[in-house]
């Protein structure tokens, strides 16, 4: 805990233009985040507590803007945007937890813990959809090399990595509905137009649903039948070639012609 108070502390200059230096320095004095409610007398502890309310502020801005950038990059395939904004947010969240909790705020304590949950399903289909991502780079390789039987090797593989990512996905996407709902039930409903709408675009950044892995299934599919294809047409071609040659008869043309419109019908 005495860790957090002093990560906690690290966002101080972000807020450091509302307070008066000596305000600051009494804050930054005391030893817990606790000792905010029992130091000193009742104007400094309002004063530390506005102090507490402006770093929890900095902090959930921080927090909600990692989370928002993992799950877009998760939704885009952006991999490595994916892990490294997933680390921070689950930092931030850590922090606004602590912070919640010498708050004694229990509904902001579960709401940044389900954040923290859903990071964590993140984190797994991210690295699920990577896997499948690197299978679908050697079934391409595979089918440079006209190998089809190896382009379905790899594309199932991939598909195992798919399958594993649309289990968590549902869960993700049950968990994000119901606070989704949860929170229109706060929403500030006589707020102008122009709040509201900035208030609900935020909501779907954080709570729409994630897609389905339709794109990569279909392009797996598409794969598998280019790989076929050409090995066919390469085959016909090559067998055109060659028995001309090896039968020495030039109306052998005339009678294989066939091949290549049945391999492409």
């Amino acid at each position: 805990m005495h860790a957090l108070d002093l990560a906690v502390r690290e966002y101080m200059p972000a807020v450091s233009n509302a307070f008066t230096p000596a305000q600051l320095a009494r804050f930054d004095a005391l030893l817990t985040l606790m000792d905010v409610y029992n130091c000193g007398n009742a104007v400094e502890r309002n004063s530390n507590v506005a102090i507490i309310e402006a770093l929890t502020r900095v902090v959930r801005v921080r927090a909600t803007t990692h989370y928002t950038t993992a799950k877009q990059a998760l939704h885009l395939r952006d991999f490595a945007q994916c892990s490294k904004n997933a680390s921070l947010a689950m930092q931030v969240l850590e922090h606004a937890v602590h912070l919640s909790r010498a708050q004694m705020s229990p509904t902001c304590v579960l709401t940044y813990v389900t954040h923290m949950h859903l990071i964590t399903m993140f984190v797994s289909m991210n690295e699920e959809l990577r896997q499948a991502d690197v299978e679908e780079g050697q079934a391409a390789d595979a089918a440079k090399e006209l190998d089809p039987q190896r382009v379905g090797f790899h594309t199932s593989n991939a598909t195992k990595h798919l399958d594993r990512h649309n289990v968590i996905l549902k869960l993700a996407n049950s968990m994000m509905l119901e606070s989704y709902r949860n929170t229109m039930n706060s929403m500030p409903r006589e707020a102008p137009d122009a709040v509201l709408q900035r208030w609900l675009e935020g909501l779907t950044r954080e709570y729409g649903a994630l897609p389905s892995t339709v794109r990569e299934r279909v392009r797996y599919d598409h794969m598998q039948v280019t790989a076929r294809r050409a090995m066919l047409l390469n085959g016909a071609r090559e067998l055109r070639r060659w028995l001309p040659r090896r039968m020495g008869i030039s109306s052998i043309l005339q009678a294989t012609a066939g091949v290549r419109t049945a391999v492409l019908e």
